[in-house]
């Protein structure tokens, strides 16, 4: 524990879990918010026109860069604004803290709504 505190190991770990603690693979965040009829639904209602799309399943050769581009698409349509709540890294989706749960939370203010018509 004293090597890694000298030599900063440990300072950096919880600089990074401060900043964004949640991170999850490029393809398992775009499966998350596209899998789901009622994010498919909530996705098609809310993004803009140029975005309206059927949020296909990736094709299994799709190149990270595919995916990556994918998910930008998909952050956009699930309006995160703030370009500090979240970033594309080249493998993984960083999230701040609490913005998974937002986004699960929106979901199922919407499933409510719909039900409560």
């Amino acid at each position: 524990a004293h090597q890694l505190r000298c030599g900063g190991v440990i300072e950096a770990v919880r600089i990074t879990r401060d900043m964004y603690p949640s991170r999850i693979d490029h393809l398992a965040f775009y499966d998350r918010f596209t899998s789901s009829h009622e994010w498919r639904c909530l996705l098609t209602r809310r993004a803009p026109d140029t975005l309206r799309t059927a949020w296909p399943p990736l094709p299994p050769a799709a190149t990270i860069d595919d995916v990556r581009a994918a998910c930008a698409r998909l952050a956009t349509a699930l309006d995160l604004r703030d370009p500090q709540d979240y970033q594309l890294g080249r493998s993984r989706v960083f999230c701040r803290a609490g913005l998974l749960a937002r986004l699960d939370t929106r979901v199922s203010d919407y499933v409510a709504a719909c039900a409560t018509r």
